[in-house]
């Protein structure tokens, strides 16, 4: 190897670790020009056509570099790599099968095997004992963790998914993939719990990640599906609410303001309390599982923390008027401290400094 062709393989590689991929490309260009026998130049090519995501040039370069140097694994796995981009996943795996019988140590290749595997159904057991093998060798490479997970999923085993991500997340806490993909996990789980763990999962991941938009997206979509039970549990309180004080002005006073049935107060409110308290606790649970720390990745996606502040002012306003409702019916003069009342309600939403 001559010494320009170190010097440009030198200064290419260098350009690649600062993301300046064009400058790089045309150095490697320059460089094969001056050596087109070299594989390695070919080779970093290939990786930086990757990284510009011309998929058919990298391919080009991959198989240059693969002819080149045929016994080279790290080669092999990057044609490989081209290949599944490209969607052609049956010659990925054959390919990844030869650089893995040149090096059956490599963590690096059984992953690769595992997530090509992967996007062919028949093929999910082989998937698994490929991602399996590739944490054996590399415990501690948090991105093997994320593909074992993915198969794992892909198989509806999401116990074991969640296992491998919540691990994966131990190794590397900045991961955004992980964070993201433990958070699907758990919004399959359905409920309240699951969604709300999910919103915080899928927060984290866009405040470490600005530019996951799927994950952005789940944001937007959970608080607003969170924001919109909460409403109408509020509102179902408010009506049934009012209709109990209804209830009680029609049918429970007497002329001389005397009750019929004195029980019927009660139960009235025992009821609407009753449908009032999901909608607390609700709300209490939004509160606690988004702290200021998630509001970085929540704000990113166009919500505001003053915007929620009022939703909540507005919920805690609306389950007010369905408990408050059937009091006033049977005390008019209740209705006196019910304005300070709501004041105070209003008041108190806006201070949730946790959001």
């Amino acid at each position: 190897m001559s010494f320009d062709t170190s010097r440009g393989l030198a200064k290419a590689e260098l350009l690649l670790d600062v993301g300046r991929t064009t400058d790089a490309i045309a150095e490697l260009v320059k460089t094969i020009a001056g050596d087109p026998e070299n594989a390695t130049a070919w080779y970093l090519l290939a990786g930086a056509h990757l990284r510009a995501e011309n998929d058919a040039t990298a391919l080009t370069a991959a198989e240059t570099a693969v002819r080149l140097s045929p016994e080279s694994a790290p080669y092999l796995l990057r044609h490989a790599r081209i290949l599944g981009r490209l969607d052609r996943y049956h010659d990925a795996v054959e390919v990844t099968h030869a650089a893995i019988r040149l090096d059956p140590a490599n963590g690096a290749a059984f992953e690769l095997l595992a997530a090509l595997l992967a996007q062919l159904q028949d093929m999910l057991p082989a998937a698994r004992d490929a991602a399996d093998e590739a944490v054996r060798l590399a415990p501690t490479q948090a991105g093997f963790r994320l593909t074992q997970g993915l198969v794992a999923g892909a198989q509806d085993r999401m116990a074991d998914a969640e296992a491998a991500y919540s691990e994966g997340l131990r190794l590397d806490p900045q991961s955004a993939p992980l964070h993201r993909e433990l958070a699907v996990v758990r919004l399959h789980r359905g409920g309240l719990r699951g969604r709300l763990a999910a919103l915080a999962g899928f927060a984290t991941a866009v405040r470490i990640d600005p530019g996951d938009a799927s994950a952005a997206h789940r944001v937007r979509l959970i608080t607003f599906l969170l924001v919109s039970w909460t409403w109408r549990l509020a509102l179902g309180t408010a009506l049934l609410g009012l209709l109990c004080s209804v209830v009680l002005f029609t049918h429970m006073l007497g002329d001389v303001g005397r009750f019929h049935h004195w029980w019927h107060l009660p139960v009235a409110v025992v009821v609407a309390v009753g449908v009032a308290i999901p909608a607390v606790l609700h709300v209490r649970a939004f509160r606690q599982v988004v702290p200021g720390s998630l509001w970085g990745g929540i704000a990113r996606t166009g919500l505001r923390p003053w915007q929620t502040r009022l939703r909540l002012a507005g919920v805690a306003a609306t389950v007010l008027l369905g408990v408050a409702a059937p009091t006033v019916a049977a005390f008019p003069l209740a209705a006196v401290g019910l304005p300070l009342l709501l004041v105070s309600f209003m008041v108190s939403s806006f201070r949730l400094d946790r959001l």
